[in-house]
């Protein structure tokens, strides 16, 4: 699992063509994250999802890691998995994406 940002003076990984080819799930906080990636890589909308995060967060802050977990942990589970697992690391999609 990775993450970028979308602001160059302060995203330590900026996204890119590459990044974006290179996920399987691509996960944006707000809607227009999710602009500026189609603005870079338009194929790439079946894959971005976005989760509805006011983009006011600290990287690592952990409310932000709180969050993040509800959010994303429901798409990275297979379908037919046990619904045991909170964790979003443990997700079977080996190259999801944070924006």
């Amino acid at each position: 699992m990775k993450s970028a940002g979308t602001f160059r003076r302060t995203a330590p990984n900026l996204i890119s063509v590459n990044l974006i080819r290179w996920a399987e799930k691509i996960f944006a906080m707000e809607e227009e994250h999710k602009r500026q990636i189609l603005g870079i890589c338009p194929e790439a909308s079946k894959k971005i999802i976005v989760l509805n995060i006011e983009d006011r967060y600290s990287k690592n802050d952990p409310p932000l890691i709180a969050i993040l977990k509800a959010k994303a942990t429901p798409y990275l589970k297979e379908e037919g998995s046990p619904e045991s697992s909170s964790s979003v690391c443990s997700s079977k999609v080996s190259k999801p994406w944070f924006i």
